[in-house]
């Protein structure tokens, strides 16, 4: 079994302290996903960057954020395989989230 490299490794970091970075260390070959909003950041890694955007889009419906913007992630992710941090804007919400997803190589 490859370290439970296949089940999602979602980290929540909340608290007092406001988190300035929002990455994930990932062992080499695999897919490192983020999402940041407020003070929380949640992070997975996976074998491929299908399942590491699958986990991006769930992260957001589990933060609530709205369909449309859902969509609009959905989207914007077909065709990106690597995201350096990047900020939109829930126009539902008006929640800011920041996304990332890199390959470790």
């Amino acid at each position: 079994m490859k370290i439970l490299l296949a089940m999602i490794l979602l980290v929540a970091i909340a608290g007092a302290l406001e988190v300035e970075e929002c990455h994930v260390d990932c062992p080499k070959g695999s897919h490192g996903g983020c999402v940041k909003v407020d003070q929380e950041c949640y992070c997975s890694c996976r074998e491929n960057a299908d399942d590491a955007k699958k986990d991006i889009l769930q992260t957001l419906r589990h933060l609530k954020a709205s369909p449309e913007f859902q969509e609009q992630v959905r989207s914007f992710l077909s065709d990106h395989n690597e995201l350096r941090e990047t900020t939109l804007t829930d126009p539902v919400s008006k929640k800011q989230f920041t996304l990332s997803l890199k390959t470790i190589r």
